[in-house]
């Protein structure tokens, strides 16, 4: 019982997650701080998995 998405729109929140996650990944970089870009990814699809 849960919410059931169409094809497409399950492809937009792909698209828009991993879109944040490399945004997250280009503005901490400039900032000159470390961070994993394989760690965002993966939180990434999990939050959206979870979502």
């Amino acid at each position: 019982m849960g919410i059931t998405y169409s094809k497409d729109t399950r492809t937009v929140i792909r698209v828009r997650c991993l879109f944040a996650a490399d945004s997250i990944v280009l503005f901490v970089s400039n900032l000159g701080l470390p961070i994993s870009a394989t760690h965002t990814m993966v939180g990434a699809v999990m939050g959206v998995g979870i979502w």
